[in-house]
């Protein structure tokens, strides 16, 4: 059976941010009865009032009695508002849903080891890029569309291989953002875009980079797929799925892929496009919120009753439940055989292979907490929003992540967004951006580099943070803020091997 496409439908939903709330999700009905979601935004601090926007684009139109409404929610409470005032605008799709610009491109087949195939790098999520990065950083290319009340990539997860990055593509005014693009990683060109279903929020490459995974957000009907597997070189469609909104990375385990979806549901699809299981594991509200980690034939997610979950990868059998006082707030992390994760101001470590508590470690809960780890060393991240200064700032720790115990802090300005998601390369440097480019000395946690300029995208004061990135590929640190993708391109080798400290360049932030 064919579908004809002859229309695209843009939905854009005014909501405020509301006090003491750090998650806004998007539910759609077409009939006022069965409510499925659309989107989530995730924000650093939760006790800061706001006003923005979320577009939701879709191929197709809309029925007469379709309704929209958006849930606010914290650890504590919940509170869903029916909305009225949204905009729908409704314009012919004529136009070619695929481009191709490859003739054009300098795009080459390239080692496939420096690769950054999916959220964390790994199927452990560890942030840990195992190449070289060293300063000072170069602003390269920007791409996308500034425009104020957006924030295309805030919630996007890109991935990077064959020279290009994957990702959803630049807005041409509301327009783009339920397109897969291809871009040169050297030029930031696009070499090819493809027109889906709707929003595109994540994307993962196969090992060897030979197959492309794409998530997006439901469209009008049951019908419309999700979840895509892409040819990287082309854009040509291999074959796709329909869940519901796949807006949390998949992660890929040699031919498998396990991808998670906002109404709770967990699928293993096989490379040729076979669902080896599936399983319910969460009710709505809230879905699954978490990327899925994976360690010795075991896969890790969130699940029911506030639980993290340890599930047999090849039947989806439960095999241990970990629970915890409140949700879990982002991908679990592991190292070794240990798996972290944060719930509600507490750090959490345990035993993979059984599930046992190995250690718990309390925080002053002012944000949700982020993880990367290299061999023993365990980083972790909250920040806090200086009310009276309507600034933000950072602490970032590092712990033995065997016995959780304290090593350094370092606190550090980030202006409005604060960062979230630090990396390890091989040369124990820690990166990381937010309204700057930050670089940081493994052994003690001292500033070595910051960007003299702020990042593409500072339309406007936000808290607004990027939930998926920086990430790494070569010498290469892509970052994204609002509307804007950004390149900067470092060094391989130090300018001085024995003063890396020479390189500083950290301006006054107030000036």
């Amino acid at each position: 059976m064919i579908f004809l496409i002859i229309s695209l439908t843009i939905v854009t939903i005014p909501y405020d941010l509301k006090s003491g709330f750090q998650k806004v999700e998007f539910h759609y009905s077409p009939d006022g009865k069965a409510w499925y979601p659309i989107g989530v935004n995730q924000y650093l601090y939760s006790f800061v009032e706001d006003k923005d926007t979320f577009r939701w684009a879709i191929k197709g139109s809309p029925k007469d009695n379709t309704k929209i409404k958006v849930v606010y929610s914290s650890h504590e409470k919940r509170i869903e508002k029916e909305l009225k005032d949204f905009q729908v605008e409704i314009k012919e799709d004529k136009g070619s849903d695929y481009s191709n610009n490859v003739g054009l491109s300098k795009v080459q087949e390239s080692d496939t080891s420096y690769s950054w195939r999916m959220f964390g790098y790994d199927p452990q999520h560890t942030g840990h890029y195992p190449y070289p990065l060293y300063p000072p950083l170069e602003l390269k290319w920007e791409y996308g569309k500034s425009m104020d009340g957006s924030a295309d990539y805030t919630m996007v997860s890109s991935c990077a291989g064959n020279s290009m990055l994957y990702t959803r593509k630049g807005s041409e005014g509301s327009y783009g953002i339920n397109w897969v693009a291809a871009i040169d990683i050297e030029t930031g060109e696009e070499v090819w875009s493809r027109e889906l279903t709707s929003n595109v929020w994540t994307t993962v490459l196969s090992y060897g980079d030979s197959l492309l995974f794409v998530g997006t957000s439901s469209g009008w009907d049951t019908l419309s797929p999700t979840f895509y597997c892409i040819d990287p070189f082309t854009g040509e469609i291999k074959w796709s799925k329909f869940s519901h909104t796949v807006e949390y990375s998949p992660i890929v385990v040699d031919t498998i892929v396990y991808a998670p979806d906002l109404q709770g549901n967990l699928y293993a699809y096989t490379f040729s496009g076979n669902t080896l299981w599936s399983i319910r594991i969460i009710g709505p509200p809230p879905g699954i919120l978490v990327s899925p980690a994976y360690l010795n034939n075991k896969v890790y997610t969130c699940g029911d009753k506030r639980a993290l979950l340890s599930l047999d990868a090849y039947t989806g059998e439960t095999l241990w439940v970990y629970e915890t006082s409140s949700w879990i707030e982002d991908a679990p992390v592991i190292f070794d055989s240990h798996i972290v994760f944060s719930s509600n101001g507490d750090v959490f470590v345990l035993n993979a292979n059984n599930g046992n508590l190995i250690w718990k470690r309390t925080e002053p809960y002012t944000s949700m907490f982020t993880f990367s780890v290299k061999g023993r060393d365990l980083l972790f991240n909250r920040s806090y929003w200086v009310v009276q200064d309507s600034i933000g700032n950072n602490i970032l720790h590092r712990l033995e992540g065997y016995s959780g115990d304290f090593m350094w802090a370092d606190t550090f300005y980030t202006r409005y967004t604060g960062a979230w998601r630090y990396l390890i390369t091989k040369n124990d440097l820690i990166w990381t951006c937010d309204d700057w480019v930050f670089g940081f000395r493994m052994s003690n946690g001292s500033m070595i580099f910051k960007s003299d300029s702020l990042v593409p995208g500072n339309i406007n004061p936000v808290i607004y943070t990027s939930v998926f990135s920086p990430i790494l590929y070569r010498n290469y640190l892509i970052g994204s803020h609002r509307t804007k993708l950004f390149l900067y391109q470092g060094r391989t080798e130090p300018l001085d091997t024995l003063n890396v400290n020479s390189i500083i360049a950290i301006p006054n932030p107030f000036s």
